[in-house]
């Protein structure tokens, strides 16, 4: 294994080299949380059109702030950004419930 670089772009450039993509678009599920957002940088290095898709449950007051901030993240990061607000129904297993909205 050859020794990792210290220079980010250097990084980058090796991270998207060892990507394969059956295409050059790709939609992202994206939180705007460091997983999401590192797999969009890598997808941009590697030459692909990212659409970032954020889903907003309403389960918290601060989604409608934590939408914004992934927006602007996808913004800075040259991503198409979608916004999909769901409604999660009443009833047991939040989780599930919020998964299948």
């Amino acid at each position: 294994m050859s020794p990792v670089s210290s220079d980010p772009d250097e990084l980058l450039d090796a991270l998207a080299s060892r990507c394969t993509f059956p295409s050059r678009a790709a939609v992202a599920a994206f939180s705007g949380g460091a997983d999401s957002t590192a797999l969009v940088v890598v997808a941009r290095r590697a030459g692909l059109m990212v659409t970032a898709h954020h889903v907003d449950h309403r389960l918290r007051p601060e989604s409608a702030d934590e939408a914004e901030q992934a927006r602007q993240i996808a913004e800075r990061l040259g991503a198409p950004f979608v916004l999909h607000v769901v409604a999660v129904t009443h009833g047991p297993n939040l989780e599930a419930r919020a998964r299948d909205a």
